[in-house]
């Protein structure tokens, strides 16, 4: 009858096939505003070295002389527990032979863990610390530098993976052990001082990059908040503030612990060419590539380190009292 009036049902079959597609649009937005996207997880090697890790850290057995403040501990009380957690120690050495990974945790539970392994590798990394003073107490230099480079590399391995608080965690272990070296400078023979510099630049060699903890946290973002709720978060501009936020952080923490590790290895470098020359370089060139493969870059500055010199030009291993000709101290990193 429509036909015949000259009205035609084809518009009305279009809006309708279009108002059911609509639903059904809106139909999947809705399902997947109720689903939690999995993150993209980082590969976990197997066997895992942060595992070996986290495992010898909860070996620890005995109280922490000193309530754990092993820095300041008497190195007699240190000398037992140490022995006492030998089986930790050697499982540390295993876990740093294998390549270390991190778990991105995406739940309120896997926080929970993540918390527990950084507790576990912090411990380990200490017990390590607490086996160098023995050493050093022994007069034994050589085997203190060698621990207190095995928890610089419990650093390392603590950035692989995880969220930035793993990163954070990370580099405050390192700065710990860079500062173990370098009051341990002045007792390393020759031959330790320079096996130690090759040692810290090849852990320098794999240091993690904010970017990369930017992204682990990108993950983590995508699996913790549905669809709707990160729409929200992205309009209120709650998402910008907190990427925001862990670039400045990760940069932050990144820069002030590569800074010291790098100064550290020139300081070393300039110890070990003036014991073997009698006398200061003047410039931290003149000690490649005998002592350094090459200038290290500043990381804040991203220009080659800039190794303070005394008023007569020469480089010395003690910046704590070394000022520039004109006359501004520079305080060691």
């Amino acid at each position: 009858m429509t036909e015949l009036l000259g009205v035609s049902t084809r518009p009305r079959r279009a809006r309708r096939i279009a108002l059911v597609a609509a639903i059904g649009i809106l139909a999947v937005i809705a399902a997947r505003s109720w689903i939690r996207l999995p993150p993209t997880r980082p590969r976990l090697p197997d066997p895992n070295g942060s595992d070996d890790l986290a495992r010898a850290g909860s070996m620890i057995r005995g109280d922490w002389p000193n309530k754990g403040a092993v820095a300041d501990a008497d190195p007699a009380a240190l000398r037992p527990f140490v022995q006492a957690n030998r089986p930790a120690l050697d499982l540390v050495r295993v876990g740093l032979g294998r390549e270390s990974v991190s778990p991105l945790e995406d739940s309120e539970a896997g926080l929970g863990r993540q918390f527990e392994r950084q507790v576990l590798l912090k411990y380990a990394a200490r017990l390590l610390i607490a086996e160098g003073l023995v050493a050093e107490a022994d007069g034994r230099a050589g085997d203190a530098s060698r621990s207190y480079l095995d928890s610089l590399s419990v650093g390392q391995a603590t950035t692989q993976g995880g969220m930035l608080t793993d990163a954070q965690l990370g580099w405050v272990l390192q700065k710990r052990a860079v500062d173990r070296l370098r009051k341990l400078r002045d007792h390393l023979p020759a031959g330790d001082l320079k096996a130690t510099i090759r040692a810290i630049e090849a852990i320098d060699r794999r240091r993690v990059a904010p970017d990369a903890v930017v992204k682990r946290w990108e993950r983590w973002y995508r699996g913790a908040f549905r669809p709707v709720q990160r729409i929200v978060l992205q309009c209120g501009g709650t998402e910008a503030t907190e990427r925001l936020n862990q670039q400045f952080q990760a940069r932050k923490a990144h820069d002030a612990a590569g800074r010291a590790l790098r100064f550290l290895m020139v300081e070393l470098s300039i110890h070990a060419s003036h014991g073997e020359k009698g006398a200061w370089p003047r410039s931290v060139a003149d000690l490649v590539p005998a002592y350094l493969a090459s200038v290290p870059i500043d990381p804040s500055t991203g220009r080659p380190l800039d190794y303070p010199a005394n008023p007569s030009g020469e480089l010395s291993d003690d910046l704590g009292s070394v000022a520039r000709p004109d006359g501004e101290v520079v305080p060691r990193p």
